[in-house]
């Protein structure tokens, strides 16, 4: 793909850059265990969107048994719940996604 003034490049997931002037392509969004097998859904969910707050969002239009554990009509995540865009920690859901990233759901767990 050809850079343009407008297009927005992986490394912008590490700066921070907004993906307001993205096309919507696919990602993988990632659940954790305790997730994906309470809500009957597969590990990895494949989603569009041009920030993790539009791939969340995707998720839980395809998945509505993961709303209560990512609220997106709240527009933000539980503190506990810890988002990871291609191995990299971010907080911010409207950071902008390279193509074809792999978003990651971690949560609390207790074990016994």
């Amino acid at each position: 793909m050809a850079a343009t003034p407008s297009s927005t490049a992986p490394e912008q997931v590490r700066s921070g850059t907004r993906g307001a002037d993205r096309a919507a392509v696919t990602h993988t969004l990632r659940l954790p265990q305790s997730v994906w097998a309470r809500a009957g859904l597969p590990a990895d969910v494949e989603c569009t969107g041009s920030t993790v707050r539009e791939v969340l969002d995707d998720a839980c239009r395809r998945a509505p048994a993961l709303g209560p554990y990512l609220v997106p009509g709240e527009r933000t995540l539980p503190a506990s719940v810890r988002v990871f865009v291609d191995d990299r920690s971010v907080r911010d859901l409207a950071v902008a996604l390279g193509p074809g990233a792999t978003v990651r759901l971690v949560v609390p767990s207790a074990g016994g």
